[in-house]
This record gives structure tokens, C-alpha cells and sequence, in this order.
């Protein structure tokens, strides 16, 4: 069973937006997740 992440945010300084579908833990290293989630364009700096 895979971990799920989500990304929580106001991209481009817009309405609130969270990501509920197609989320996924794919690896992690000390420092870094790699992960899957949908995201829009202005997004960068969002919480995971």
C-alpha cells in the first residue's frame, strides 16, 4: 500500500486548492520526497 501525500495551497495567490486524487509517496532520501500529486502552475513553496 502506497503512502499518500498532499499539497495544500492559493496558486497563483487564488482560491485555496488541495490535492485529493492520484497521490503518491514514490521514494525518500534523508533531505528529499519524491512524490506524485496534481498540482497547478504557481504552486512552488506549497506545503506537502
Amino acid at each position: 500500500d502506497t503512502a499518500k501525500v498532499y499539497v495544500i495551497g492559493h496558486p497563483l495567490g487564488g482560491g485555496l486548492s488541495l490535492s485529493l486524487t492520484d497521490n503518491a509517496l514514490l521514494g525518500t532520501s534523508e533531505r528529499l520526497l519524491h512524490y506524485r500529486a496534481p498540482t497547478e502552475g504557481g504552486s512552488s513553496g506549497s506545503p506537502v
